[in-house]
């Protein structure tokens, strides 16, 4: 637990600065189409350490083909859009869970949907979430703590690759997140 905490804070330090970084003008992101299939894919293999040690399921719902892509930067979609809304969801589950991860289009628009069956958000948490200077961190249901940056971090990229948030959360029946980009549909 210290080791996995140790490295969640890191992790965050790490991001943070990254960020700084960007907002300074001293980094910047190379935006490109890539492959959403691809991405889920990449996201899978990073996520199922965390589901294992909750042994929360993840339930895949995906509607879309290869042709389906999103204008961004890969490593950050995963790790900062992917990574931290499904960390949070694996955070706020009870043991032997499950979490759905429902994909499709709609019109010009891809959605991501992430549903939990945790123990939801009061509704002031919800309104402050993305701020960084409010208090919205939570202890999840095995005790794990948070630093309150995820969300900031989150909403910053979702911004940086044009994508729309929606927060759909009941308290003691879970969150949805659900996510939306334009998309492209290349043909090779």
């Amino acid at each position: 637990m210290i080791l996995s905490s140790s490295l969640s804070a890191t992790e965050q330090l790490l991001s943070i600065r990254q960020l700084k970084s960007l907002e300074d003008g001293k980094k910047q992101i190379k935006l490109k189409n890539v492959s959403l299939l691809f991405m889920l894919n990449e996201f899978y293999k990073s996520i199922d350490y965390l589901l294992s040690k909750k042994n929360v399921k993840l339930i895949k719902n995906i509607e879309i083909d290869e042709h389906v892509n999103v204008y961004c930067a890969a490593t950050y979609f995963i790790n900062q859009i992917l990574m931290n809304v499904c960390s949070n969801a694996i955070k706020f589950s009870n043991e032997n869970d499950k979490i759905r991860l429902n994909v499709y289009t709609r019109g010009t628009k891809v959605f991501i949907e992430i549903q939990d069956f945790g123990i939801g958000m009061p509704l002031d948490l919800q309104k402050n979430i993305f701020e960084l200077d409010q208090p919205t961190s939570q202890t999840g249901t095995a005790g794990e703590k948070g630093t309150g940056y995820g969300m900031p971090i989150f909403k910053y990229f979702m911004d940086t690759f044009h994508g729309k948030v929606q927060i759909h959360s009941v308290e003691g029946e879970g969150t949805v997140f659900t996510l939306s980009f334009n998309f492209e549909t290349f043909f090779r």
